[in-house]
């Protein structure tokens, strides 16, 4: 007969595989854009924000510097050879085909001051301006002035020179050296890493040279420095993390085999939540495995716990139990939050929790061979008596923080760049003088309809002299084709006869004859290597607005996106959401903890977690960090591993006191490794987190257990 034991194990399996089967039919790449996590796409702003943020990602600046302008122009050669072999091209689109028609219907495309001047009928300013034009010898002409005699082609042209946009050249001087800035545009995130170092092997080789050297600035290089960085200091705390954990494996039980079914139950807990997740979302957020760690540290409490208990002959089963319902609980609270990544943090911690619970009672056991015989014992200070002295301690520090406490939801301020990234932002800000930028979204039933507001927004900029950038600028609206047409009709009709005294009488007759048709260029058909670098979808285009404006009254499918601004302010409203979780996670560990325990042992039991992450937050405060949405998320974690102390110290008293130890030593130990990242983010968690378990392991010994 089968025992019971085994068919609890036949459908454990089962259901991993049918598990698995679905999540490699549902599975979509990690994202890895950290916006995702907490915009919610299905929001028009939110939506914009994200796509506008991409497009900001994807901007890479070169600046060339030298004494030299010959130099500069070598080193630009050298580059954009590198780069055809590369998916970093040059950010700018070809306007071969945009200057053909602009010379072909010169009449269609008017500036904005030479309209102001055609429709105040300031015929006279306006003919010296195209008199200076055109006979000023340095100049060029897009059309020559027997088609277009007042040079409305080549002035619109010339209207179109943006500082902030490599549009024609962009070349400075500065401090007696002359600077170039290459805009490049990654086309191919997949291949980012290996054209990077492409590129900085460029910048390398050239800051060899005495006349010559480069600078990168843009979102791709910080990222690509600072995500290389991190990730080999995260592999170095691993690597320690990894062997720490065996060195305590070989000292307490003087075996390294147990280390075997351990790191089965961890791998087979995250592989559960990842593997539910997909199966529940399609697709993982790459912060939810970041923050889902704190399954590792639960799985290692959890086996401990339970092969130490095998050991000694103790049942903690109940205890177990507790543990993972009052957590998981918890965990799936986060499915009401409102935001991408708690749903998915809620799904992939409950569900790797259960994967580990089940993993332990049930497939542990079949491990007995790679028990050790005999177990250590570790002698811990009874701090008991110390108890009321660091509660006090705890209240006090927790006050002064408190009083102290600053929030700060400014994303600026969660990245601190290395030095010589940061020279090169700010050589950038000086040379090329990057003022403020504010994007403004125009939402249309037509790209027509998209410029024409685009046209009435650029007017008002236009007038007090605020430089932008826009679809409309390139591609005017059919309307104001029209209205150009119109009042190059009136000026022919009453001022090119005195004005254009280089022409023949028939070249006059011709232009005249000419400016009656109703030639309108429709830019929608050709024009798509224009419009994708304007639009957002295909009703969605978007203007970039240099420096400070006046307030603009704008329609109701119209947004002014400031992405710092606007991303700070949502972080700030989700961090308020995340406080206000908090106090219902409480609510339901209380209910669940006194159901199965009394309900004073159940406030006892939830005080050490309470109290931890107080403190946690007030002791960040005071000294001197600001609190963000990082460390409000850091304190679910300090929930998750200190509420497992607390239930196993309450039940377990001794005989729990070796298997809690051995699990915080080595959590604590892993984050306090954290700390000392380079990275800001991480760092300051790795604080918040090892500042926490630390409280909530001292506050359970000196609550729960005695001296021996």
């Amino acid at each position: 007969m089968i025992k019971k034991e085994n068919i609890f194990r036949i459908f454990l399996m089962f259901g991993f595989i049918v598990l698995t089967v679905f999540a490699v039919i549902r599975m979509r790449p990690v994202e890895t854009g950290i916006l995702s996590g907490f915009l919610n796409p299905q929001n028009e702003l939110q939506k914009q924000l994200i796509e506008l943020s991409d497009i900001s990602s994807s901007t890479l600046n070169v600046i060339i510097e030298s004494q030299y302008s010959e130099n500069i122009e070598n080193a630009k050669d050298e580059l954009f050879n590198l780069l055809n072999k590369t998916n970093i091209k040059k950010d700018k689109f070809n306007s071969d085909r945009l200057l053909e028609i602009y010379s072909k219907y010169p009449n269609n495309f008017i500036s904005y001051n030479r309209r102001q001047l055609l429709k105040n009928k300031n015929y006279k300013e306006l003919s010296q301006i195209s008199l200076e034009q055109l006979y000023n010898p340095l100049g060029f002409f897009i059309q020559t002035p027997d088609k277009d005699p007042y040079l409305f082609a080549t002035d619109y042209v010339l209207n179109l020179q943006n500082p902030y946009f490599d549009t024609f050249n962009n070349t400075k001087e500065f401090n007696g050296k002359y600077y170039s800035k290459i805009f490049l545009k990654v086309t191919n995130p997949k291949t980012l890493n290996k054209d990077l170092k492409t590129l900085i092997k460029f910048q390398q080789k050239c800051n060899k040279k005495e006349d010559i050297k480069v600078y990168l600035t843009g979102t791709p290089i910080h990222t690509f420095v600072t995500s290389h960085k991190s990730s080999f200091e995260i592999n170095i705390i691993c690597i320690i993390s990894f062997l720490s954990i065996m060195f305590i494996c070989k000292k307490y039980f003087n075996s390294l085999k147990i280390f075997i079914p351990i790191l089965l139950s961890i791998s087979f807990g995250l592989i559960v939540g990842y593997l539910t997740t997909i199966v529940i979302l399609g697709q993982m957020h790459v912060l939810t495995i970041v923050f889902a760690t704190s399954l590792i540290g639960i799985s290692l409490d959890y086996s401990f716990h339970y092969i130490i208990s095998e050991l000694k002959n103790i049942n903690i089963i109940k205890s177990l139990t507790v543990s993972m319902l009052t957590t998981v609980v918890a965990f799936l609270l986060l499915l009401f939050s409102g935001v991408e990544l708690l749903k998915q943090i809620g799904i992939y911690t409950a569900s790797g929790l259960v994967g580990v619970y089940l993993f332990v009672i049930l497939i542990l056991p079949m491990l007995k061979n790679f028990y050790p015989k005999t177990t250590g014992d570790i002698k811990l200070p009874n701090i008991s008596k110390y108890r009321n002295i660091l509660v006090l301690v705890i209240v006090i520090v927790s006050i002064i923080g408190f009083c102290r406490i600053k929030t700060s939801d400014d994303i600026r301020t969660l990245y601190i760049p290395q030095k010589k990234l940061l020279q090169a932002e700010i050589l950038n800000n000086k040379v090329f003088k990057m003022p403020e930028i504010t994007f403004i979204t125009i939402k249309g039933n037509s790209v027509n309809k998209i410029i024409e507001q685009e046209e009435l927004i650029g007017d008002k900029l236009n007038k007090d002299g605020v430089l932008y950038f826009s679809l409309a600028q390139f591609l005017p609206s059919a309307k104001r084709q029209m209205e150009n047409r119109q009042m190059v009709k009136d000026l022919y009709q009453n001022n090119l006869y005195n004005y254009a005294n280089f022409l023949d009488l028939g070249t006059k007759n011709s232009l005249k004859k000419a400016s009656l048709k109703n030639d309108v260029q429709d830019f929608t058909k050709n024009n798509n290597d224009v419009l994708k670098n304007f639009m957002l979808d295909k009703n969605t285009s978007y203007m970039i607005v240099f420096g400070k404006y006046k307030p603009l009254t704008l329609g109701k499918n119209i947004n002014q996106i400031k992405l710092a601004d606007n991303i700070s302010q949502i972080m700030k409203s989700i961090r308020i959401k995340f406080v206000k979780i908090l106090p219902f996670i409480f609510l339901i560990y209380f209910i669940l903890l006194s159901i199965c325990y009394k309900p004073l042992k159940a406030v006892k039991i939830i005080s050490a977690p309470l109290i931890a992450s107080i403190f946690a937050i007030g002791f960040t405060s005071l000294i001197g960090q600001q609190i963000d949405i990082f460390h409000i998320l850091s304190i679910f974690l300090i929930l998750g591993f200190s509420l497992d102390y607390s239930i196993f110290m309450a039940n377990g008293g001794k005989e729990s006191k070796d298997a809690v130890f051995i699990s915080f030593i080595s959590t604590f130990i892993s984050f306090t490794l954290l700390a000392f990242t380079s990275f800001k983010l991480i760092s300051s968690m790795g604080i918040i987190l090892a500042i926490g378990l630390l409280t909530s392991y001292l506050l359970g010994l000196a609550f729960f257990l005695k001296k021996e």
